[in-house]
């Protein structure tokens, strides 16, 4: 997926239109993006942060696409990019990115994730929290992770 075509579809669902900490959220992902491909992160989740906020999160309860137009997004983004950004979604993040005890922030449940998810979903915390100004010294495994790139 390129450049462009991650901005039409983000456009297409509103995202420079949705606020987010007092700018549009658009230009929060495609920021979020650009600080994972500076850091050299894998294509699958440069793009993956270029949407992981679109379904929500615990922190930013609006949603640009709502969970059940899954399939149609698996279609666009690709399986495993999508299933990123779900669970960024759906985790009760950062902290349990951070332990690595990935749980349903409504449920309780457990998301099984693999390793490298939990990797890739470290590098998108760590973008997603840099892009908006905070440190990443309260979590030192996503701290290591980011930095493990460079």
């Amino acid at each position: 997926m390129v450049l462009e075509d991650i901005v039409k579809a983000l456009t297409h669902i509103g995202a420079f239109e949705m606020k987010h900490r007092g700018r549009h959220l658009g230009d929060h992902l495609l920021n979020t993006m650009e600080l994972l491909y500076k850091q050299g992160a894998p294509e699958e989740v440069c793009i993956a942060g270029a949407f992981h906020s679109v379904y929500g999160t615990n922190a930013y309860i609006n949603n640009a696409i709502d969970h059940s137009e899954r399939e149609k997004y698996q279609d666009i983004l690709g399986k495993d990019v999508e299933r990123l950004v779900y669970i960024f979604s759906t985790a009760n993040r950062p902290d349990g990115f951070e332990s690595g005890d990935v749980l349903d922030f409504k449920t309780g449940e457990k998301i099984d994730v693999t390793h490298t998810e939990l990797l890739h979903l470290r590098l998108m915390e760590a973008a997603n929290l840099l892009e908006q100004k905070c440190s990443l010294l309260r979590y030192p495994n996503i701290h290591k992770t980011w930095h493990s790139l460079k």
